[in-house]
């Protein structure tokens, strides 16, 4: 471990993104400078030079797991830590990193066409890779890997079921599928003013990024993806207060969901869910009281979804399960509704469709967005709606 002076160049290149327009404002696939996920043009391979806000340039530079705990350790000294950018560093098996106030994770994703460096753990019970305890916390520019990024777990559900039967016990699937194997989440947030930017976060079962009650988040320009575990599976998860913008989702049961308790709530604007985003469930997502069997109808505290494009093969692709405390909106969203999926020749209209004042096709508008169990509370304007 050394201390040392590190920049970064960037490099700014325009490019027209695939299905995209300038109705949701992101037709360049560029906001603020910098690519929306830091994927050009939607390409998984290539990953451009981000442009932080967050310029440092004394740090200290770590190469190993022991270099970086002990980095962790002496953060009094010095803040500001940079993963070398390629390394793997493994964390099966260990506890937590836990990261306390004011502390800066930097690797190198997209310098030089690189990935940054690896975070990972090979271990189901990884919950979580990252403990985020401290205010004022980045992470950026650093690949968070998990264990498992499949809808189903094949070899550990049929084990269970082995068990149980064995036991005489009765076999509920739906919790099965959801708990048979552990559950693993990447970066858990405790702390405020939490930014995690730039980073590729894949493979957890439960969610990739998860927002504790108290907890407050930005979560940008990061790609998130192969967080499905059927019956949970979120890119990101919000029990405390999250703006997310500007990150790519795909081959997530939910892109964002909130279990919709007092105090919860996200924006979410400029963001791009991918063609696989809808195989399960509906992008976005809010819980409401019918689903924690609370007694109540309550859908957090308030919600802001606009701005953004959705590929969709699923109705609805937004759905708010209950009333949240204050009036939320979703306006201005783009909507790419993919023929011929088998979930579209199934669509049937329900009676608890939000009406709106959008535009796009009658039959699919009532659809695509929805509120469920409790009326209220939620505006709808100018989202649109385009059949591939």
């Amino acid at each position: 471990m050394r201390r040392f002076v590190f920049t970064f160049v960037f490099i700014i290149v325009c490019f027209i993104a695939k299905g995209q327009t300038t109705d949701v404002g992101i037709g360049n696939g560029i906001l603020n400078g910098n690519y929306i996920g830091g994927l050009n043009n939607h390409d998984i391979n290539s990953f451009n030079v981000f442009k932080s806000k967050l310029f440092i340039e004394n740090g200290v530079l770590v190469r190993n797991v022991q270099e970086l705990r002990e980095a962790l350790k002496n953060v009094n000294q010095q803040k500001n830590i940079y993963l070398a950018d390629g390394v793997q560093f493994n964390l099966t098996g260990q506890p937590p990193l836990e990261i306390t106030d004011g502390v800066r994770i930097f690797s190198g994703r997209g310098k030089n066409k690189g990935k940054g460096a690896v975070l990972f753990s090979n271990n189901y019970k990884t919950s979580p890779l990252i403990l985020v305890t401290g205010n004022n916390v980045v992470l950026s520019g650093i690949q968070i890997i998990g264990p498992d990024g499949l809808i189903k777990n094949s070899e550990g559900i049929k084990a269970a079921v082995t068990q149980l039967k064995k036991r005489n016990l009765k076999v509920d699937k739906s919790k099965i599928y959801a708990y048979a194997v552990p559950n693993s989440q990447g970066v858990k947030v405790v702390g405020s003013n939490v930014i995690v930017e730039n980073c590729e976060i894949k493979n957890w079962s439960h969610a990739g990024i998860y927002v504790a009650p108290n907890g407050s988040a930005q979560i940008n320009y990061n790609y998130i993806h192969h967080n499905q575990r059927k019956g949970l599976g979120y890119g990101i998860m919000v029990e405390g207060v999250a703006h997310i913008s500007a990150n790519i989702f795909n081959f997530n049961r939910h892109a964002i969901a909130s279990s919709g308790i007092r105090g919860a709530s996200y924006t979410a604007d400029y963001n791009i869910a991918l063609e696989n985003s809808t195989l399960q469930a509906h992008v976005f997502d809010v819980h409401g009281g019918k689903d924690r069997k609370d007694g109540t109808d309550i859908a957090g505290d308030r919600f802001t979804i606009n701005n953004n494009l959705i590929y969709t093969s699923r109705f609805p692709a937004i759905e708010i399960r209950g009333k949240s405390i204050s009036n939320s909106s979703i306006f201005q969203n783009q909507f790419i509704v993919i023929k011929n999926s088998q979930n579209l020749n199934a669509v049937k209209l329900k009676s608890n469709a939000i009406s709106t004042s959008s535009s796009g096709s009658n039959d699919l508008i009532d659809l695509i967005i929805m509120q469920v169990n409790s009326k209220g509370n939620v505006s709808m304007q100018n989202n649109k709606i385009k059949e591939e």
